[in-house]
């Protein structure tokens, strides 16, 4: 299909040469005498001209962008494939979804009223594959997912069952979702995570929030491959600050996204 990717760029020469002849306005006034005085090119200013010429170029590069990402197969406007419901009678709910490594989806939540933490897996088509529930007698939810390296994934969320409290919760899972290992981290004050990915060394990446004595503050937990913490971080200032995106970087550091009231105006 090689011969697609030209296509655009012919299209906008002739398109630009296309209106730039139909730009050429031929008239033929007359004279008094009610004759004809030859045909004159519409006379323009320079800047009148540069204005066209622009308005031309945009109207011309648009039309080919369009003609190409037809032609190449590609959505020109984002249309919607399929959209599914997963759950019971009790108040389930979705928090973070990825695409898999088998083209299906992974989807995590609470499921029962945010009693357990919920994971539904499912094909390309969004149709069921498997569910899975974890947690314990109080209430526990999931906030983010992802597929680890051996296939598997991994779920950070917050559990109301397990550790102290309220505490950042991190499942681990085989490819069928069976549960391989479970950690609650934190002290004895409510701690969130929100987001988790696994990081070069096999290990784990989660941001989240941590309640110090009148404050929130960005909670960072480093773990191992098999969840044990090899350290913590705390962030913000003297009012609420939170972390909801951890991502690893490049240079073997971490990039963390959320909001502070400490800081800014």
């Amino acid at each position: 299909m090689r011969w697609r990717f030209p296509v655009p760029v012919i299209a906008l020469l002739a398109c630009l040469t296309a209106v730039e002849a139909a730009d050429v306005e031929i008239s033929y006034p007359r004279n008094s005498d009610n004759e004809l005085q030859g045909a004159r090119r519409k006379g323009k200013t320079t800047t009148q001209r540069r204005l066209e010429m622009k308005k031309q170029f945009m109207f011309c590069t648009a039309l080919a962008v369009l003609l190409g990402l037809t032609l190449a197969g590609g959505p020109v406007f984002a249309q919607q494939r399929w959209e599914r419901n997963y759950g019971g009678a009790d108040g389930d709910y979705g928090y973070s979804v990825q695409q898999t490594q088998d083209g299906g989806y992974i989807v995590t939540g609470s499921a029962e009223n945010s009693d357990h933490v919920y994971l539904v897996k499912t094909n390309p088509g969004g149709d069921t594959l498997w569910t899975r529930t974890y947690g314990g007698s109080v209430a526990d939810g999931g906030s983010s997912v992802q597929q680890t390296q051996d296939g598997g994934y991994v779920v950070a969320g917050v559990t109301g069952s397990f550790g102290n409290g309220n505490q950042v919760y991190l499942v681990k899972t085989n490819a069928s979702g069976d549960t391989l290992w479970t950690r609650a981290y934190g002290g004895a004050d409510w701690d969130v995570a929100y987001s988790v990915q696994q990081t070069q060394d096999t290990g784990y990446i989660v941001s989240g929030m941590t309640y110090s004595p009148g404050n929130w503050q960005v909670y960072l937990i480093k773990t191992n491959a098999g969840g044990d913490i090899a350290w913590t971080r705390t962030y913000g200032g003297a009012n609420h600050d939170f972390g909801n995106s951890v991502r690893q970087t490049y240079d073997g550091g971490y990039v963390i996204a959320g909001s502070t009231r400490s800081f800014g105006t």
